[in-house]
């Protein structure tokens, strides 16, 4: 089992009692530390229906900058080439798949993630959740089919046909070695107006490229700071488009979320995509305990009346990268 260190607010006490088994170990003035225990599946939590009770609740954020809006395409209609095809594309059925393969990883079985974030200033972030790789894109053609072209640092291009294009739904055909693959992907048909603020974009995910060098005491804070950056956009990015479900699975970090609080995964129960966002074992800790020293210093407004979850954790999220 795991232990970790969580700041909750004291009004979570009495609701989240039924969810989980904890321990009161530190009390400051209105501030709690709980020791809670969860079994190590435990990765995301279940996400409580929204509420249906009506509030005066007002949405605030303060990293997110310039518009802030979000451009809808509509669905099912033509895709503009070169306009909305700059979104967040995933696999979700793995019936669109050609093979298990691009599903499931045939030697371990683990779920495999296609998806593929493309953005006006022609940069993609590509499978974020399992074997990040961020470059550029292009369109071209060949023989009549149009491709679409991916270019990643020190690999050959990928080339994908695009077989069907619309603004929710992106068929893609390539060839590997004597294999003919294909996918279908899809999408909300919804972009952020700036892309800077879709956690995706690879600015957004610099901290988790692995440094060639051990870093400074400053470059690790910074390292930990856009990690929670990115999280609260990632928030912010399931509250702009109405989701109400969030998946964490193949994105590092050293949190462990909570409905009405964030924990800290222990020392020796870090996860490798963690640790491996640092130059060595011993700076991810050092990260790690950053945010531990933060939550026993401060204490954070988790707001009230909130339509779910969702929005306390982005205000919390919030607040922390102000404070480091």
């Amino acid at each position: 089992m795991y232990q970790l260190l969580v700041t909750v607010p004291s009004s979570q006490l009495s609701r989240n009692r039924s969810l989980t088994t904890y321990h009161l170990i530190t009390m400051k003035p209105n501030l709690f530390h709980l020791l809670l225990l969860l079994l190590p599946a435990c990765q995301s939590p279940q996400v409580p229906s929204e509420k249906k009770t009506k509030s005066t609740f007002v949405f605030k954020e303060t990293i997110a900058d310039g518009d802030t809006s979000m451009i809808s395409f509509g669905k099912m209609k033509p895709l503009n080439i070169t306009y909305d095809l700059c979104q967040q594309w995933e696999l979700k059925d793995p019936d669109d798949a050609s093979t298990n393969d691009l599903t499931y990883d045939p030697q371990s079985g683990d779920h495999l993630f296609q998806e593929m974030m493309l953005f006006r200033d022609s940069s993609v972030t590509f499978n974020p959740r399992n074997g990040l790789k961020m470059g550029k894109w292009k369109l071209g053609q060949s023989e009549n089919k149009l491709l679409l072209i991916l270019r990643f640092q020190n690999e050959a291009a990928r080339e994908f046909i695009i077989l069907q294009k619309k603004s929710d739904r992106l068929s893609l055909a390539w060839k590997e070695g004597d294999l003919h693959l294909g996918m279908r992907l899809t999408s909300d048909a919804k972009a952020h107006a700036n892309e800077l603020n879709d956690p995706f974009h690879p600015f957004n995910n610099k901290w988790r490229v692995h440094p060639k060098k051990a870093e400074t005491e400053n470059e690790i804070l910074d390292r930990v700071r856009n990690c929670v950056r990115f999280y609260a956009l990632f928030f912010r990015d399931r509250i702009l488009r109405h989701k109400s479900e969030i998946n964490f699975a193949g994105l590092p970090s050293c949190f462990i979320w909570y409905n009405g609080g964030i924990g800290l995964y222990e020392i020796d129960a870090l996860p490798q995509s963690w640790i491996d966002c640092f130059y060595s074992e011993q700076q991810a800790i050092k990260g790690r305990n950053i945010l531990k020293q933060l939550f026993a210093k401060y204490d954070f407004n988790w707001p009230k009346g909130t339509p779910s979850w969702f929005y306390e954790t982005h205000s919390v999220l919030e607040q922390i990268y102000h404070k480091l």
